[in-house]
């Protein structure tokens, strides 16, 4: 899995007010930790940034998302730290160098920190997204905020998504500075469309999970666990194991538990469309056929409804075929006495 690196830069003077630095590396990390996609992004850190630490941090790691957390100036600074520990201002212009000398793969730059707009609206200019706060901002906004900002891209959520989660988060602890953080983009993107983890990437299974998926699927088909059996065999095709009995398994869990002749159409047509796929796929599998033979058989013929081609009859001389075992899972699963299809399965 491709992991997004995101570099906290702290930098916290001794001759400035004090920041609550680790409170908010520690609640970005806690929210992080349980969020859905927890193992795609990557959070470091670096202590008492100095400017060339930036320099050195920025050409180590190359991340996707550099995060300023220090205090910013009314004329639009950000204040690192010099080699003695002091306030070291650094301008809007040598930042904006920076970025256009060291961008690489980033995509995101976020300063928490107050009067930051200025250097937001001018590394847009060069970099996709950036956030910064148009006024000063108390510790207990900052933290609440961008918390939850990480906190939705955890999750999968889109840039735009986890902006509006972090002024959501203001709003819901009745802290009045919701106004105060803003997201700038450069022209012609939008956020809304913008997920910095790729959610199809960083839920993809290899072949050894999908297999272990599918058993766990059977499994839960076999205890009579319809919807848990649908969950898993539903993973199992959404990440690429399309095969045959996959989808013969899924229509036993979709209408598992309930006879056909029960069952509203749009199930009905869904239950076709899967199982027509699968002959599809491998068109030797005499269960299969059985299995929409009597699903046609139960639900068109017995409810009076128009039935498409192809007929329950032609399908179920297609499984004359079909063994012992998958009679079993077929009768044991969807239960239709007086059903001709299932009847003539039953006295086999």
């Amino acid at each position: 899995m491709k992991k997004i690196k995101s570099l906290f830069c702290a930098a916290n003077p001794l001759d400035t007010v004090h920041l609550s630095l680790d409170k908010e590396i520690r609640e970005i990390t806690d929210k992080l930790r349980s969020s859905e996609y927890r193992d795609a992004i990557e959070l470091m850190s670096a202590w008492a940034m100095r400017p060339d630490d930036l320099l050195q941090s920025l050409n180590i790691h190359k991340p996707q998302i550099v995060h300023f957390s220090a205090h910013g100036s009314p004329t639009g600074e950000i204040i690192l730290v010099d080699n003695n520990g002091f306030a070291k201002p650094v301008t809007t212009q040598a930042l904006k160098f920076l970025f256009s000398t060291l961008k690489d793969n980033i995509q995101l730059v976020i300063f928490n920190a107050c009067y930051s707009k200025v250097q937001a609206k001018a590394i847009i200019e060069i970099i996709d997204f950036a956030i910064g706060m148009n006024a000063a901002i108390g510790d207990d906004a900052a933290v609440d905020y961008i918390a939850s900002f990480y906190r939705a891209l955890g999750f999968g959520r889109s840039i735009k998504e986890a902006h509006e989660q972090g002024i959501t988060k203001l709003l819901l602890e009745g802290i009045p500075e919701e106004h105060i953080p803003e997201l700038w983009v450069k022209h012609g993107l939008d956020p809304s469309l913008c997920r910095l983890i790729d959610i199809n990437e960083a839920t993809s299974l290899n072949r050894g999970e999908l297999e272990h998926l599918y058993k766990l699927g059977k499994q839960h088909l076999e205890s009579h666990s319809y919807q848990q059996a649908t969950k898993a065999f539903e993973v199992v095709l959404e990440k690429g194991s399309k095969t045959s009995d996959v989808y013969y398994y899924l229509v036993l869990s979709i209408l598992g538990g309930t006879r056909p002749k029960l069952v509203k159409l749009p199930t009905i047509k869904n239950a076709e469309q899967y199982l027509q796929i699968a002959v599809t796929i491998d068109s030797n599998c005499p269960h299969i056929y059985g299995l929409w033979a009597l699903i046609k058989y139960d639900y068109y013929v017995l409810n009076h409804v128009f039935e498409r081609s192809p007929s329950w009859n032609e399908l179920f001389n297609l499984s004359k075929s079909v063994n012992k075992e998958h009679i079993r899972e077929i009768t044991s699963h969807i239960q239709a006495p007086g059903n001709k299809v299932w009847d003539f399965f039953a006295l086999l």
